[in-house]
């Protein structure tokens, strides 16, 4: 069975924990088939994350703003 992870993310403000979170499922004893960042609505972050080389495929939030929106993203991709 193959498992995705989305993990949704809107502030620079906790960029550290976002790379923690993307460290810490990759280290499960199941790791996920593959990793989603959502950013939702903020060009920066999503800027950044590109730049950075995340250990995660980026999606840029294309539905309405907020956490709801950015699931969809998630589940769209």
């Amino acid at each position: 069975m193959k498992t995705s992870v989305v993990i949704c993310a809107h502030t620079m403000d906790r960029w550290h924990e976002l790379q923690e979170a993307i460290r810490s499922v990759r280290d499960q004893s199941h790791p996920p088939h593959e990793v989603l960042v959502v950013v939702d609505h903020n060009p920066t972050l999503l800027e950044r994350a590109r730049s950075e080389g995340l250990d995660a495929s980026l999606v840029d939030n294309d539905e309405t703003r907020g956490l709801g929106g950015a699931r969809n993203a998630g589940v769209k991709r």
